[in-house]
C-alpha cells in the first residue's frame, strides 16, 4: 500500500466521504444518535460491511427511540441490519468515534460531531483522522488506545 495519507484535524471535514472502502466492521460511538439520518444517508454506504454497531449515550438513545414512537418515525433497520445499543455510564457518554476495520487496515476518526447531519455532513465540527495499514503502522498506538477504550468493563448495557 505504501504511504497512507494522514489527515490533520479539520473543521470542514465531511465524514460520509470517509466511509468508502472495503471494511469488515464499523463501530460508531456518539452522544446523540440520529438513527433516521444514519439509515437514510450512511447505511447504504456501509451496506457491504457485515458488522455495523452504533453505541450512544443511554439517555439520548432512549429519547430518540421514544421520539420515533411518538412521531411515527420508522427506524426499520435498527437492531435488524445494524446494532443500536446504549452506553451506560453514571455521567453522560460523550465519546465521538468512528472505527472502520478490515483484515489489514483501519480508519479511526475522533472528533466533536454527533451522529447526525450537523455532526457528520456539515462543516464546523473538528475531527482527527488516523489510518492504519499493516504496511504502515504509524497510527497503531491510536488504534490500540481505541480498542482499550471500547472494551472498558460496564460500558455497554447488555441487559436488553
Amino acid at each position: 500500500m505504501g504511504n497512507v495519507p494522514e489527515l490533520a484535524p479539520s473543521a470542514d471535514l465531511v465524514l460520509p466521504e470517509l466511509l468508502q472502502g472495503q471494511w469488515s466492521s464499523a463501530l460508531i460511538l456518539t452522544f446523540g444518535a440520529d438513527l433516521g439520518f444514519f439509515e437514510a444517508h450512511l447505511l447504504s454506504q456501509l451496506a457491504a460491511v457485515p458488522l455495523r454497531i452504533i453505541l450512544a449515550d443511554d439517555e439520548r438513545l432512549n429519547e430518540k427511540f421514544a421520539e420515533a414512537v411518538e412521531t411515527g418515525q420508522r427506524l426499520r433497520r435498527a437492531n435488524r441490519t445494524y446494532v443500536a445499543a446504549a452506553i451506560r455510564h453514571p455521567g453522560s457518554a460523550h465519546a465521538k468515534v468512528i472505527l472502520l476495520t478490515a483484515a489489514r487496515e483501519g480508519l479511526l476518526v475522533i472528533g466533536s460531531g454527533n451522529l447526525g447531519h450537523s455532526g457528520y455532513a456539515s462543516p464546523g465540527e473538528l475531527w482527527s483522522v488516523f489510518r492504519y495499514h499493516s504496511e504502515d503502522p504509524r497510527h497503531l498506538s491510536e488504534f490500540v488506545a481505541g480498542r482499550a477504550f471500547g472494551t472498558a468493563p460496564g460500558l455497554v448495557d447488555t441487559r436488553g
